[in-house]
């Protein structure tokens, strides 16, 4: 299955169900489901798993490039430079700090942190 999730196929009261579960994820089959709509079914469930990681992961990436955004917004206000300008500036600093870009924006949206 995709992104290593594998589901579990496990019968239950000897052959009276088929339960097909990845995760959190859990379905009572009939005992006469063909064993190509049980692969079937693990393999959407794998598929639906690699999608939730990758939503995750698309969300993380949003709230940074939102709190960059907001900092290129703040720096350039501050300093009278074009966002472009802000950018390079934030990323300087971010690398002198040896700090995350992201890391560093969030502290100065809230106020954490200054430039140098």
């Amino acid at each position: 299955m995709p992104g290593g999730a594998k589901g579990a196929v496990v019968r239950e009261d000897g052959s009276s169900a088929i339960r097909v579960e990845l995760g959190e994820l859990s379905f009572a089959l009939p005992p006469t489901t063909p064993p190509e709509a049980v692969e079937t079914i693990e393999r959407l469930l794998g598929l639906i798993d690699g999608l939730a990681d990758r939503t995750a992961q698309l969300h993380v990436a949003l709230d940074s490039r939102v709190a960059i955004e907001q900092t290129k917004g703040i720096l350039a206000e501050r300093l009278g430079i074009t966002p472009q300008e802000a950018f390079e500036v934030l990323r300087a600093t971010a690398r002198r700090r040896r700090l995350s870009l992201h890391a560093l924006a969030d502290a100065i949206v809230a106020g954490r942190a200054e430039l140098d």
